[in-house]
């Protein structure tokens, strides 16, 4: 009979589409820690900045790593009881086998959050890589800002006109940029799909 592992610590990744409350999520987490008296770390990439959350603006002190960082070590300084990170999609594949380094090894749960694909439907190499790792995966879920199907993917707007074409990663409030989240046949339709709410619910049942 194998011998049970003693450790209990988990990679979680938590990902959603735009505008689903990811890092809404990260801050009730740090806030039930914090009550709590216990520590928590709070990693985000140097591409996004900051963790605020799109919703009401709250914000979560946090170490801006940048892609050649190594998180463990950071991590290894303080020992907390959890790791949370945001905007995870910006990781590189070392950073997430940091990850799992910090719940194999020190046995701390890290709690990731992020984009799974990016406007054009590829995955983002943060995602890919927590994808594979992750002992567990959640999605978080929103609906379509064009109709009331759950929303999977993104759509680009540059000047107020959708885009498939572009970088993968825009620069923080690029003038003229916004991104939507829409259901897939929203996507197909670049935003402007006409159908019956009878037609939409069969459609994504």
């Amino acid at each position: 009979r194998r011998k049970e592992r003693n450790k209990i610590a988990k990679l979680y990744y938590r990902y959603g589409s735009m505008y689903c409350g990811k890092s809404l999520e990260l801050y009730k987490v740090y806030d039930n820690y914090k009550r709590q008296g216990k520590q928590t770390i709070c990693v985000v990439p140097s591409t996004a900045g900051e963790i605020k959350s799109k919703v009401n603006d709250l914000k979560v002190p946090a170490v801006v790593v940048a892609e050649w960082a190594d998180i463990s070590l950071v991590v290894g300084k303080y020992l907390p009881d959890c790791v949370l990170v945001d905007e995870a999609q910006f990781l590189t594949k070392d950073q997430v086998l940091q990850l799992v380094r910090i719940v194999d090894v020190f046995d701390i749960p890290v709690i990731a959050y992020g984009l799974k694909n990016t406007y054009k439907n590829t995955l983002f190499n943060g995602s890919h890589w927590l994808l594979i790792y992750a002992d567990r995966i959640e999605e978080i879920k929103t609906i379509c800002y064009y109709c009331d199907c759950k929303a999977t993917m993104v759509l680009r707007f540059k000047d107020g006109v959708v885009t498939y074409d572009g970088p993968d990663i825009s620069l923080k409030d690029e003038e003229g940029i916004e991104y939507f989240p829409v259901c897939r046949r929203c996507y197909a339709a670049g935003g402007s799909s006409k159908v019956s709410k009878t037609e939409e619910v069969a459609y994504c049942e």
